[in-house]
């Protein structure tokens, strides 16, 4: 009787660590997916941070300002050819 007492401790200790085995398992695992669901919830936040629509409303930001220094640039330009024009006029008619 002492005998299968004893065995029996014996299986019920075994049980017991490959039950502690398998929690430390699932914990780890558990560990893992939440790591990998935070990232990808970061990686939904950056997607939607980034959306089609901001790239290209600012691209589109870029070429317009572009587009008003090249105005701006063609303008004076311009401006200065006016007056040199006016210049040279004034010194032909005299």
């Amino acid at each position: 009787m002492e005998v299968e007492r004893t065995a029996c401790n014996e299986n019920v200790g075994k049980m017991k660590d490959e039950m502690f085995g398998r929690v430390a398992k699932l914990e780890t695992e558990m560990m893992s997916m939440h790591v990998n669901l935070t990232t990808m919830e970061e990686v939904k936040k950056s997607d939607q941070e980034n959306d089609w629509s901001e790239v290209v409303k600012r691209e589109v930001n870029k070429y317009l300002e572009t587009v008003t220094d090249d105005i701006q640039a063609v303008q004076h330009t311009l401006t200065e050819t006016r007056a040199h024009a006016t210049e040279m006029r004034d010194k032909e008619s005299r």
